[in-house]
């Protein structure tokens, strides 16, 4: 499967506001292939290892959640934790790719209510 047959999406969800304390749920989704580069292709051809390793989640610059990842992760890639929300905050996203170490990123803003 070839990068233009597989479109990456990184989605990152959060609530639009929320009160001074309040405890949320973020949730991310990233459709990728997780391929183990162990199969091959229909002309008999190696497909090429494309893992996801690492996610990384900060709030208005400081990280809140890391994530390793394997192999062993299927795609869709699903992770959800949950923040208190001090302030207005900016949630930014990033999913890292073995190899070339291609990134991936996602934001997300949070008012106060």
């Amino acid at each position: 499967m070839s990068e233009e047959d597989y479109e990456i999406k990184p989605r990152l969800r959060a609530p639009k506001t929320a009160a001074p304390g309040e405890r949320v749920t973020i949730r991310s989704l990233l459709m990728h292939p997780m391929e183990s580069g162990r199969r091959k292709d229909l002309e008999g051809r190696d497909i090429p290892r494309r893992i996801i390793y690492g996610a990384r989640f900060t709030a208005n610059g400081e990280e809140v959640f890391a994530a390793e990842l394997s192999p062993m992760n299927a795609s869709p890639l699903y992770l959800e934790f949950d923040l208190t929300i001090q302030e207005p905050t900016t949630l930014e996203a990033e999913w890292i790719e073995d190899g070339d170490e291609r990134r991936w990123t996602a934001s997300a803003r949070i008012e106060l209510a």
